[in-house]
């Protein structure tokens, strides 16, 4: 049987810690549209979903100590989306007389996002600005222009069939038309933007040009009554023009009727039942009875059997990805490695997650997340950033030998060299892709042969294996000539830090910078006056062939990001006269000989020299 509450009615029960959510729950993960879009259709009267809530007595969850979390009212993009756990046991006495609890199974990103928009803020980053610059974020809360007109057709107070009719037809959060299956939702001019998360600065500047009128979408929830909103509304007119205050007037009023008339939310409610039977419900609701493999629900069994996983795992991905310049690793990667680590499958389905396998990664947490969080340090160190690794399963293998070697793992500098050619050559032949799983499993099984035996990492060990896709861990001279063709990206960046091993990486930011600089290459006040070193002009099939090759390892260089900057668009020749004789011996490397002109019109042979220099140090390095 289904019942209904108001929008309003929900967000006050969660104030009043009546509402929470299982540890099986997965984590908040919707963005600002996201949240725009389901408050447009509430507000257009589409259908947004059922919700599947569980009623559990309080004396249940503290006697089966269950983790409860709290839902995030303040989210911030600096600080990760967390939700606070709720401290046991729950109360139980005369102040506190409720006997009952209810827990969220279906519908927390809808019912998250209602509680941000009406009682809480986002905190994100701005543009162009450092992770760790701190004035890089700003908070903003949800606002509504009363002045849209989007909401025309549908009225003041009208009501539009926008839920289920209780026989059950309504399909669950995995399935639906609204933002919980990462779909838009509004259909109207996009362009007007009735909803936006705003300072309340950047609301007053944009409320001063008459264009927009910015309401506060929370302040709704202090009118009791629509006699109290009418008041409001005839103040109106003392700010706005005429003939826009009756779309405000409408506007504001379908906003409260859809939020505190309205029942819009439709739930089915479980009564009492074990942890067990529910998680059973959960995952049925999450993956329509299918074998369940998407490590979201993946938690839900983590968290059954271990009450503290949750907030370890979250942990982990939180402090690994604020390491230098930010990773991004998520529980999946967690779930992943603790398998392999325990020389398990590495599979992400619940079948492996047995209660054995779980007690495993419980007593062994703090060794993994140790070997985990050195690693991590080790690529940040080695220049590996997630501006350029391309495949984060290839730093599994790392951590199983970090864990099964010891903390002194990485202490030894051959060793950190090899595991670094194996780290960039693993990404740069795709070792891992569809067979990711068969992959790992054979580099895994050669780890061990060889550890044992040998002790010190060597590249050696894994390139007599051939893969399943038939690639291998072998460089040959073909594999670096190709290369040299590839642009600017990833994988040149991974290929730098092998021909600049000596550098801080961990210490500043290191940017790939263009030697002749990019901009030279489609100026034609610059092109028109270049004449080939052979007297010829310059065509535009050679431009062309710049063009391509501007982009290219013998055009690229590291740079620290500050002398980047001060670079600019300065020529090649230009830049390195200016630059001290001890910083351009510290930063600049595989400069052809010095009878082989720098200037512009000589750009073919300076990249034809400059690779023979790099393709040397590579063939020394890889061969």
């Amino acid at each position: 049987m289904y019942h209904t509450k108001t929008i309003a009615d929900v967000i006050e029960e969660i104030g009043e810690s009546k509402i929470f959510l299982p540890a099986i729950q997965r984590k908040y993960v919707w963005d600002v549209g996201q949240i725009c879009n389901l408050m447009d259709s509430v507000m257009r009267g589409y259908p947004f979903g059922t919700f599947l809530f569980w009623k559990i007595q309080k004396q249940d969850v503290n006697k089966n100590n269950y983790a409860l979390y709290e839902f995030i009212r303040s989210y911030s993009e600096k600080d990760g989306n967390n939700n606070k756990k709720v401290s046991m046991p729950l109360t139980v006495s005369a102040e506190f007389p409720e006997a009952y609890i209810t827990a969220v199974l279906d519908g927390q990103q809808r019912l998250t996002s209602f509680h941000i928009a009406l009682k809480g803020d986002i905190t994100v980053k701005e543009p162009h600005k450092r992770y760790n610059d701190p004035n890089a974020y700003v908070t903003k809360e949800l606002y509504f222009d009363l002045l849209c007109k989007n909401y025309e057709k549908i009225g003041a107070g009208a009501i539009k069939e926008a839920s289920v009719s209780g026989e059950g037809e309504e399909p669950s959060d995995y399935e639906q038309i609204g933002a919980d299956a990462n779909e838009e939702t509004s259909v109207g001019d996009e362009s007007e933007a009735p909803f936006d998360f705003l300072t309340e600065t950047s609301a007053c500047a944009e409320n001063d040009d008459d264009t927009h009128f910015w309401y506060k979408v929370k302040d709704i929830l202090q009118y009791p009554d629509l006699t109290a909103l009418n008041k409001l509304c005839r103040k109106f007119s003392n700010k706005l023009d005429e003939s826009v205050v009756d779309i405000a007037c409408d506007n504001i009023t379908l906003l409260f009727n859809r939020i505190k008339t309205e029942k819009l939310i439709n739930y089915f409610e479980i009564c009492g039942g074990s942890l067990d039977s529910v998680l059973d419900i959960f995952v049925r609701v999450n993956s329509a009875g299918t074998v369940l493999s998407k490590t979201d629900l993946l938690f839900s069994t983590v968290v059954a059997q271990w009450a503290d996983g949750r907030d370890k795992i979250d942990n982990c991905v939180k402090s690994i990805n604020e390491i230098g310049e930010r990773y991004k690793f998520t529980s999946d990667f967690i779930l992943r490695t603790c398998l392999y680590i325990l020389d398990k499958p590495t599979a992400l389905k619940v079948s492996l997650l047995d209660s054995a396998t779980i007690d495993a990664i419980k007593i062994q947490w703090e060794d993994i997340y140790s070997a985990i969080y050195d690693t991590v340090n080790l690529l940040n160190e080695s220049g590996f950033f997630c501006g350029n690794i391309i495949s984060y399963n290839a730093v599994i293998p790392i951590i199983y030998y970090r864990y099964h070697t010891g903390a002194k793992a990485f202490d030894n500098a051959g060793v950190k060299q090899e595991l670094k050619k194996y780290f960039v050559i693993a990404q740069l032949k795709q070792i891992f892709g569809r067979s990711t799983d068969g992959v790992l499993s054979t580099i895994r099984s050669a780890l061990k042969s060889h550890m044992s035996a040998h002790g010190l990492f060597s590249l050696a060990w894994l390139q007599s294996i051939t893969f399943p896709s038939g690639t291998n861990l072998v460089c040959s001279p073909n594999d670096i000539d190709e290369w040299f063709m590839l642009e600017k990206g990833e994988r040149t960046f991974l290929i730098l830090t092998l021909l600049y091993p000596n550098i801080k990486y961990s210490r500043v930011q290191f940017h790939q910078d263009h030697m002749h600089p990019y901009s030279a290459f489609n100026k034609k006040s610059i092109l028109s006056k270049v004449t080939l070193p052979d007297g010829s002009p310059l065509t535009e099939n050679k431009i062309k062939d710049w063009k391509r090759k501007r982009n290219t390892l013998p055009n690229l260089q590291i740079l620290e990001g500050h002398d980047n900057q001060s670079k600019k668009d300065l020529p090649l020749d230009v830049w390195l006269k200016a630059l001290p004789p001890a910083d351009k011996a510290a930063a600049v490397k595989y400069l052809p000989p010095a009878t082989v002109s720098l200037s512009l019109n000589n750009f073919d042979e300076f990249w034809e020299e400059r690779k023979k220099l790099m393709e040397a140090e590579l063939m020394k390095i890889l061969i």
